[in-house]
Order: structure tokens, then sequence, then C-alpha cells
């Protein structure tokens, strides 16, 4: 799913104009950015936590040009830790219909 067609859902789903979902995401990239560039984490409650961590510095040698090395420096890279919450909506309703669904919680918190 391209950009343009989430953020035209996200506007259908919250009844917004596709401009002001533009806007929303626009400002939302700018202060994640801003804040994980000063080192903090981003929590949002039932989704996850944004935050950052280093890569290690490596060597790569270039094979077809025999003895010449190449340094790539570390670098941040940006890492999103799924809620529980979230997790739990993936897996269980993605794949397993309700009335299934209700039947294995019926199965399991009657089996005693």
């Amino acid at each position: 799913m391209l950009k343009k067609e989430f953020l035209d859902k996200v506007a259908e789903n919250a009844g917004l104009y596709k401009y002001q979902a533009y806007m929303f995401w626009k400002a939302f990239e700018e202060v994640l950015i801003e804040e994980l560039r000063q080192g903090e984490k981003i929590k949002i409650d039932c989704f996850g936590t944004f935050y950052t961590s280093e890569s290690k510095e490596y060597k790569i040698i270039n094979t077809i040009a025999k003895n010449s090395e190449c340094q790539v420096p570390a670098q941040k890279r940006i890492r999103l830790k799924p809620s529980k919450i979230i997790k739990r909506k993936l897996n269980i309703l993605m794949f397993i219909p309700i009335n299934s669904f209700l039947q294995v919680c019926d199965y399991c918190l009657n089996r005693s």
C-alpha cells in the first residue's frame, strides 16, 4: 500500500478531508524525526514505541578489485516495538473469523 492510499483510507475512516490527513501525516513525521534525532523514545499507547539504535561500523571488501576495503560508518536506525494489543489484534483477528475466535475463547475459558 502506498502512502497516498493509506492516507485516503485514514481520511475516509476518520471522516476527514484528504488534505487534513496529509497535514496530520506531515506534522507526525516532523515531530517523530525531531524527537528521534534527540534520542527520545516515543510511546504511543495501544500502538507501540518508536526508538533508535546504532548500527555497527563494518568493512566491505571489494572482491573485483582485490585488496580494496571500504568502511561503512555506524548509522542510526529507526525501530518500532509494537504493543501487545496491536500484536494480538493482528495475529488473532486477521486469521480467525470472529465466530471461530469466540468459540476458541469459550473453549479455553471452560477448559478446567
